[in-house]
């Protein structure tokens, strides 16, 4: 199921990029060619979260299976919305079900790392929490109007961003126990 849900995935991104370059080279100019390049954009940037979450698959089937679901129908959704198809619904949560997709595709990627240590393992759940955590305020924020300060937003991003470039830098760097 896996290999056939990657290969469709991986045929979609081939026409839809395809179908995105030949409108640009084309030119847009109209509704229509605009359409065409948002819809491009917008079936790249899901399945790069798509194939995020299916790296973990092997690992953690279940979470996969409902990341890249939940990515599915988040796509679809925006593209029906891009055309017009939907009704006008509130940003809010259009916002609150992107940061959801967002979220699954960064946590399978750390999910990826296999740590050698306790440090490592304790810098990768950290990182989840704090990433988790992140979008959980956001989303709160979006929905609630909290007005919880960009400073703590930024301060959050920041530990998280790290955590997930120090996490399988330092797993690769430090020798097994």
């Amino acid at each position: 199921m896996k290999n056939k849900i990657l290969k469709l995935l991986l045929i979609i991104l081939c026409v839809s990029a395809l179908a995105g370059i030949i409108t640009v080279i084309v030119g847009f100019e109209n509704d229509l060619s605009s359409k065409i390049v948002m819809t491009s954009i917008i079936v790249l940037g899901f399945s790069i979260l798509g194939f995020c979450t299916a790296t973990i698959y092997e690992k953690y089937n279940t979470l996969s299976i409902i990341g890249i679901i939940f990515t599915l129908i988040t796509c679809i959704y925006c593209l029906l919305s891009e055309w017009g198809l939907l009704p006008n619904i509130d940003f809010d949560i259009d916002a609150t079900i992107v940061l959801i997709t967002i979220a699954f595709a960064h946590t399978s990627l750390l999910l990826l790392v296999n740590p050698k240590t306790s440090l490592v393992n304790y810098i990768r759940i950290s990182t989840i929490v704090i990433t988790l955590f992140t979008y959980l305020l956001m989303i709160t924020d979006i929905l609630f109007t909290t007005m919880v300060s960009y400073k703590v937003f930024l301060v959050l991003f920041i530990l998280s961003i790290l955590g997930f470039i120090v996490t399988p830098i330092l797993n690769k760097l430090t020798p097994k126990i």
